[in-house]
């Protein structure tokens, strides 16, 4: 992939990537099912009485698919709100990587049953989204570990640590499992890209499939961005595809607006620190994401996110003039 290839060029040669997890989903769903030729009008009448038999336990069967399918759902459903309370609530980022794969896992049982239910394909590619945003906040740690001078002073208070690995001591082996967590983080990204395509394919006006999707490419897009500066080329385009989702959103109506509103906004702003300092598109890429949090501001006064993000950007816009 384009980051672990960036990454891989800023190491020093004395470690490799290894393999990392593939997420076992099938794309692709081949009919199950093949037609045989049955024209022989005794054999019908004959077996009349098997064939009764037979719908009636395919009838029976297909009620227990239902009651096992929706059972997945319900349990990855409440595995994804248990693993967002590890990660936003206590903190637990270790056990909530546990937590996710299992939901991960039983919404592909699901899928693989009914490969166009809206419900499974949204709710896999929020479980990738959410685990794809973890990876992205562990790389962070990781390279600030590695942007100290001595990594093994600050060992005891960086829980990331022991997460990954209990033998990683190094500098070297920190930027083994950067490497690593960087292409797993991309991959569930993406992965969460294509869940929402097929969503949008099976319901073209799923507004929060739009909106979802931008956010994994927003957070692609930083993955890339974190990089530094011989990356930003490439992360600009990510983020651009970031807000042609948002705009596809806003022009399907208002019901998410706020929302669209301020990640386009976080967008904008982030795009600004890819420019040099004292450039002319910096200020003007400011002045767009100042302007879009005050309209998510009209719309949603309470928002104590977006006016955090309304502040964060003017400060930037004084620091900018003075």
């Amino acid at each position: 992939s384009f980051v672990q290839e960036q990454l891989l060029k800023q190491s020093s040669g004395a470690f490799k990537s290894s393999h990392s997890r593939k997420i076992n989903e099938d794309e692709t769903y081949g009919s199950q099912f093949r037609e045989e030729g049955l024209n022989d009008d005794s054999y019908l009448a004959d077996n009349q009485s098997v064939l009764e038999s037979e719908v009636s336990s395919s009838s029976s069967s297909m009620v227990s698919d239902d009651v096992v399918f929706d059972r997945y759902l319900t349990e990855a459903s409440n595995l994804l709100k248990q693993a967002k309370e590890c990660i936003r609530g206590i903190h637990d980022e270790e056990h909530a990587e546990i937590i996710l794969y299992k939901s991960a896992k039983l919404l592909s049982k699901a899928l693989a049953m009914k490969p166009m239910s809206l419900l499974a394909v949204g709710q896999l590619g929020n479980t990738y989204l959410l685990h794809g945003e973890l990876k992205l906040k562990i790389s962070r740690e990781l390279r600030t570990l590695l942007s100290r001078r001595d990594p093994l002073s600050v060992k005891n208070r960086v829980r990331v640590l022991k997460r990954i690995d209990e033998q990683v001591t190094n500098k070297d082996k920190i930027a083994s499992s950067l490497v690593n967590v960087c292409e797993e983080c991309e991959e569930l990204l993406v992965e969460a890209g294509r869940k929402y395509r097929l969503a949008l394919s099976i319901d073209g006006n799923d507004v929060r499939a739009l909106y979802n999707w931008g956010l994994a490419l927003s957070f692609r897009a930083q993955l890339i961005a974190d990089i530094g500066p011989e990356a930003a080329f490439d992360a600009d385009k990510v983020f651009l595809a970031a807000i042609d989702k948002f705009d596809a959103m806003m022009s399907k109506g208002n019901v998410y607006a706020p929302d669209a509103l301020f990640r386009w906004g976080v967008v904008l702003q982030q795009r600004s620190r890819l420019r040099p300092q004292n450039s002319k598109e910096k200020m003007k890429l400011l002045m767009q994401a100042k302007r879009l949090y005050e309209d998510a501001l009209d719309m949603d006064s309470d928002n104590l996110q977006v006016r955090e993000a309304l502040l964060s950007c003017v400060a930037e816009l004084n620091h900018r003039l003075f």
